[in-house]
């Protein structure tokens, strides 16, 4: 709850950043000075970094059952003690950026900006179940962004005499590389993820170990911790920059600039890839379950996961043909159907991450 606490705190803290930095902008345009006007460069190169401020922000979640959209917090009978929605963007975070822009005149450029995004964790979901002060069952997902971007910009300049110059780029966001990092934990003493995910992984397995817990006559329940590491890669989408700034030329090749810009992107998600997978049983049943079965298998990893776990693959639609459900895996490799739905990837509809943010950058440019 103090991350959710902190979100809203910077939320109000920007907006009194945001008018400050605005009644800068604005006293400094008003009190430049002119200067000697110099001969005009036809070809500019800048670096910048920053940092970007979440804005615009939407439900994020995570696309697994185990955790939800949710920051949600239930009692030992499954009945809601709390419940919020999990807002925010995934476009804050850390910014730099290479750019290229050729001066058509004085006043008018073209150019393409490079730019790198790293993105600071969120928490995007989590369910927790309580029984009084001890834990049944919780489930966290947090993420991060690595996100290169192309943006073609057209820029419009105020007069090349003033001492601080402003300046107004506009451009279209195209990614072209990166992915979202998620890692999840699934710590559950209900038993849920083990009959939930145990038959999908091994079914044999499963029904000797559920053979060895009826075989001891006691209401065991089975207690399973599973960690997650994945990434999703994006379809193809297009967004907008804006950005508003000011430069101060050093002499007639060098300069130093602020800018503040707002990134309007949304990515539709294509994929999900379990990069690492992690899930075993308690350890104390394990030792008991193996003193009576020595083959049993109490810890698997992401070598050993079917494709139908291990990748997701996102849709606009889905139809009775679609490959959507675990229950379907389960029943066809019981029944020996021969459909092989377990080595197939999962098919869930598509979802868009938010990635919109509000920027501030300094950057130093070289004119030849």
């Amino acid at each position: 709850m103090l991350y959710i606490y902190a979100v809203n705190q910077t939320k109000h803290s920007m907006k009194n950043i945001f008018l400050i930095i605005i009644s800068l902008f604005s006293s400094l345009i008003l009190f430049s000075q002119n200067k000697n006007s110099t001969i005009l460069k036809r070809h500019v190169l800048s670096v910048r970094a920053g940092y970007s401020f979440p804005v615009s922000s939407s439900q994020v979640g995570s696309p697994r059952s185990e955790i939800g959209k949710t920051y949600l917090i239930l009692d030992k009978n499954n009945n809601i003690t709390s419940e919020k929605n999990s807002f925010t963007s995934r476009g804050a975070g850390l910014n730099f950026g290479l750019s290229y822009d050729y001066m058509i005149t004085e006043n008018i450029s073209i150019g393409m900006n490079f730019n790198y995004i790293r993105t600071l964790g969120i928490i995007d979901a989590y369910t927790l179940q309580l029984d009084g002060n001890d834990t049944l069952y919780y489930g966290i997902q947090t993420s991060y962004t690595s996100m290169f971007t192309a943006t073609p910009m057209l820029g419009i300049y105020a007069s090349k005499n003033l001492l601080i110059r402003p300046y107004a780029k506009f451009g279209l966001i195209i990614p072209f590389a990166g992915y979202t990092y998620a890692n999840l934990l699934i710590d559950d003493r209900t038993s849920r993820s083990f009959h939930n995910l145990m038959p999908l992984i091994d079914r044999e397995n499963y029904l000797k170990t559920l053979a060895i817990i009826n075989s001891t006559g006691l209401d065991l329940e089975v207690a399973t911790k599973t960690v997650i590491d994945a990434k999703s890669e994006g379809a193809f989408s297009i967004g907008f920059d804006a950005r508003l700034g000011a430069e101060y030329l050093i002499n007639d090749n060098m300069g130093l600039f602020f800018e503040m810009n707002m990134q309007m992107l949304t990515v539709k998600t294509k994929k999900t890839f379990i990069t690492k997978f992690n899930s075993g049983v308690d350890e104390s049943l394990g030792n008991l379950a193996q003193v009576i079965d020595p083959t049993l298998k109490i810890n698997y990893n992401e070598e050993e996961i079917p494709e139908i776990l291990r990748v997701t693959e996102y849709l606009d639609e889905l139809n009775s043909d679609s490959n959507n459900s675990y229950d379907d895996a389960i029943l066809d490799e019981a029944a020996n159907l021969g459909e092989g739905l377990r080595e197939k990837p999962l098919q869930e509809l598509n979802f868009r991450n938010n990635y919109n943010a509000f920027g501030l950058l300094i950057g130093f440019k070289f004119s030849f």
